[in-house]
């Protein structure tokens, strides 16, 4: 009951420009929209709010071990257990331990400082006297030796194909990135995964958690092993990319894979005149007010600071689907500001 009371808190997200979760919204909305071409709806919205809640229902400490659907995963030689942000995925580190399997998993130093703790308390009901769980801050220059050490004992990884914030963040560019064609789109992904299989010599596990359809209960996936010789980055994505196509609102990636993307501005093609009479571009931009007054620019996932009479004036245009003479904004620089970045068409 607490899960649909929560997701009743979504109600008017579309609307609400003052909701709390309008943002994550308006970018879950134009992030689908500029890599699949499809329309969102709220209701994908919170199929994506409703897999995060059910996720972290699995992932308390004592809660019940999420089923697998096709057989389970037995204790035997170490392995990269690949998965994404998709589903309920937290349920996944508890399905593991409670299977025997030790875990190490790596983690940039940002995870380390502010979530490993509430990670330990979570599996801490399925961790004995060995330590069967592990977090590695791969940051530290020791991160990778730790690695090597893990598996060398025994331990599986568990690792998010997904997780691009590793060491250097998306900023870098070399050759630990690659471009990849993820839908109508071209991204920057890792290739760690790849390079551990080589290194370590490990298997690859696809697993993944997932919501299924409706009325029934959550479960988990696991898909044949991938040879160390035959793991690819691009192979790996372009499974997971064609298993997303059943239900692409169950996958987190939605709400921050802008940052992920080669090419940064995919402005909206629109016909301009040389007409005075303009009005507002729908097509690009949505409101939005935090702090102060913002439009959204959907084509590029950022958002612009207006002033309160500017944002009044702009949503009054939107709202009654009105046009404006530019001559009567009396502010020549700012209404030619308006034109040049399309918020007058």
């Amino acid at each position: 009951m607490e899960i649909f009371e929560k997701l009743e808190c979504l109600n008017g997200v579309d609307t609400d420009l003052n909701h709390v979760q309008r943002e994550n919204y308006l970018l879950f909305c134009s992030n689908i929209k500029r890599c699949v071409g499809k329309e969102e709806t709220v209701d994908m919205f919170k199929r994506l709010f409703f897999a995060e809640h059910v996720g972290d229902m699995y992932d308390a400490c004592h809660a019940p071990i999420m089923t697998c659907k096709n057989g389970n995963v037995e204790v035997g030689t170490p392995c990269i257990f690949a998965t994404m942000h998709y589903g309920p995925y937290k349920a996944i580190g508890r399905y593991l331990l409670s299977r025997g399997i030790s875990l190490c998993i790596p983690v940039t130093q940002r995870v380390y400082d502010t979530q490993k703790d509430s990670f330990e308390q979570s599996l801490s009901d399925l961790v004995d006297d060995r330590t069967n769980v592990v977090f590695v801050n791969v940051e530290k220059r020791s991160g990778l030796i730790s690695l090597f050490k893990y598996v060398r004992f025994g331990y599986s990884l568990l690792i998010y194909l997904d997780g691009n914030s590793g060491i250097g963040g998306m900023s870098r560019d070399d050759e630990k990135l690659e471009d990849f064609h993820f839908f109508h789109e071209t991204i920057k992904i890792r290739k760690g995964v790849q390079f551990l299989a080589d290194k370590l010599s490990l298997d690859v596990m696809p697993i993944l958690a997932t919501l299924g359809d409706c009325n029934k209960e959550p479960y988990i996936e696991l898909f044949p092993a991938i040879s160390s010789r035959e793991c690819g980055i691009r192979k790996m994505w372009s499974f997971f990319c064609e298993y997303m196509k059943n239900d692409i609102a169950q996958w987190e990636g939605w709400c921050y894979v802008n940052s992920f993307f080669k090419y940064k501005h995919n402005e909206t093609k629109v016909t301009t005149s040389s007409e005075p009479i303009k009005r507002f571009n729908s097509e690009r931009y949505d409101f939005v007010i935090t702090d102060t007054q913002y439009l959204y620019d959907k084509a590029n996932s950022s958002k612009v600071k207006l002033s309160k009479g500017l944002f009044d004036l702009l949503y009054t245009l939107h709202s009654h689907d009105c046009s404006i003479d530019v001559s009567n904004i009396g502010k020549p620089m700012l209404a030619l500001d308006l034109q040049k970045s399309q918020i007058l068409i």
